[in-house]
């Protein structure tokens, strides 16, 4: 089953993506696959930090 998980970049999200990244690591036998979500308004002018941030952050775990 393939999830798609909304990240934002605070704290709340980035923690949530953390605890299941882990859990999979952990030997949980799921069929899950993670897929992060991220959407840039563009409403501040630091957004696009955020939007760089949570590729990371995806890059990091190895996900899409």
């Amino acid at each position: 089953m393939t999830l798609v998980v909304a990240v934002s970049g605070g704290i709340d999200s980035v923690v949530l993506l953390h605890m299941l990244c882990k859990r999979q690591e952990e030997g949980e036998k799921r069929e899950e696959h993670y897929v992060v979500a991220h959407v840039d308004h563009g409403i501040r002018d630091d957004s696009r930090d955020d939007a760089m941030f949570v590729e990371r952050l995806a890059e990091y775990y190895g996900l899409k």
